[in-house]
């Protein structure tokens, strides 16, 4: 999202267990951001990465199997 002219990550809302479309929260509170955009960040090695999801519909499909694949990679 965009605040103040320069972009920043900001956590995803959730409702039930659901990510709410373009809502984050900023400081405690949510906020809407339509403009926004989608990322997975996850620690590898000790190394931060992070890669974008195309549109919101893949979101959380794509977090579980990076998530799977985080794990996996712990395990060995």
């Amino acid at each position: 999202m965009k605040i103040r002219d320069a972009w920043r990550f900001a956590s995803v809302v959730k409702r039930s267990g659901r990510i709410v479309r373009d809502h984050v929260l900023i400081t405690g509170h949510d906020e809407h951001y339509p403009e926004g955009a989608y990322y997975l960040a996850w620690y590898e090695h000790g190394e931060r990465h992070g890669k974008a999801v195309s549109d919101f519909a893949t979101v959380a499909e794509a977090a579980r199997l990076k998530a799977f694949e985080v794990e996996a990679l712990k395990a060995g």
